[in-house]
């Protein structure tokens, strides 16, 4: 009788431990995924920026605004601001 209950309370202590670990483990993919998500809006953001500054210098180029200005008002290198060209 012993036996038989001390093999059910390990039984319920395998199978209690084996979903904390399912839960855990779900949970933990849940935030990387919150993670991955936040770090690719940052990125597309970033990337977002970046294309309209150029986007902008290109436009003044056209206007023919000299490149001191463009790239004060841009925060690009000259270097830059010549590769669009």
């Amino acid at each position: 009788n012993l036996l038989i209950r001390y093999f059910i309370c390990y039984f319920i202590f395998e199978i209690v431990g084996y979903y904390k670990f399912k839960i855990n483990n779900w949970i933990s993919r849940e935030e990387e995924q919150k993670q991955y998500e936040e770090v690719m809006y940052e990125k597309g953001i970033t990337q977002g920026i970046e294309q309209n500054k150029q986007e902008n210098a290109k436009k003044m180029l056209d206007l023919k605004i000299d490149l001191e200005t463009i790239s004060k008002v841009t925060g690009l290198t000259k270097e830059q601001i010549n590769d669009l060209k």
